[in-house]
């Protein structure tokens, strides 16, 4: 079974360009969304890949993960993968632990700037693709 494209909403234009040039030089499909209502408004399965980057505005990124998934059947929770500066992480700790009905809310957290995102995501997102989820 093909899984869906990769989807980026990430509001930082140079992240947002960075990821997406670096998951098509490893062959690895992927579709930007500008913004979390865009993110918001469309239908998901389990087999969808969100990468998820608010800028600084964590509220706005709890509150879109909870959207994307609370209450959803599981065949129709996206897996989420947040991008988070080290300062975001270490101010919201919680962000490492989290869950939503019973289920880790992020199939993965990534530190911005990390010397390991360039090997790191490609890899994640190959061995999500290949499990179908990680949760």
């Amino acid at each position: 079974m093909k899984a869906s494209p990769v989807i980026i909403c990430v509001e930082d234009s140079e992240v947002s360009s960075w990821l997406a040039n670096l998951l098509a030089n490893e062959g690895i499909t992927s579709n930007a969304i500008q913004s979390v209502q865009g993110v918001l408004q469309r239908d998901y399965s389990s087999l969808d890949i969100i990468f998820l980057q608010t800028r600084t505005d964590v509220a706005l990124l709890v509150r879109t993960v909870y959207e994307l998934t609370f209450g959803r059947d599981a065949n129709q929770k996206p897996m989420v993968i947040v991008l988070a500066s080290g300062d975001q992480i270490q101010l919201n700790p919680s962000l490492c632990g989290w869950e939503i009905d019973g289920r880790a809310a992020l199939a993965a957290l990534f530190t911005l700037g990390s010397p390991e995102l360039p090997r790191s995501i490609p890899l994640y997102v190959r061995r999500l693709i290949a499990g179908g989820h990680m949760r």
